[in-house]
């Protein structure tokens, strides 16, 4: 998928909160997680397993525009956007 960088393809729904940069982060549990510079979390997918664990996880923004998190191992979807 091509997007031409002046153009907005895909947003969360955080208002103004990370105009100073952000990290949008996969997280060892499966949790994806944006955080801001200083490490404090906007926003989070939710979905993640309970301490102590690790998921295999793999981040992908498909062809279609959707954001999906699959676990690794089995191919299912664990969260996604659309």
């Amino acid at each position: 998928m091509h997007v031409p960088s002046s153009q907005e393809y895909w947003k969360l729904n955080t208002g103004n909160l990370g105009e100073n940069g952000c990290i949008l982060r996969l997280q060892t549990d499966g949790n994806l997680v944006l955080y801001t510079r200083n490490k404090i979390s906007l926003w989070s997918s939710d979905k993640y397993c309970k301490s102590p664990c690790e998921v295999p996880s793999i981040l992908a923004l498909q062809d279609d525009g959707n954001l999906v998190v699959y676990h690794s191992l089995t191919g299912y979807a664990v969260w996604h956007i659309k």
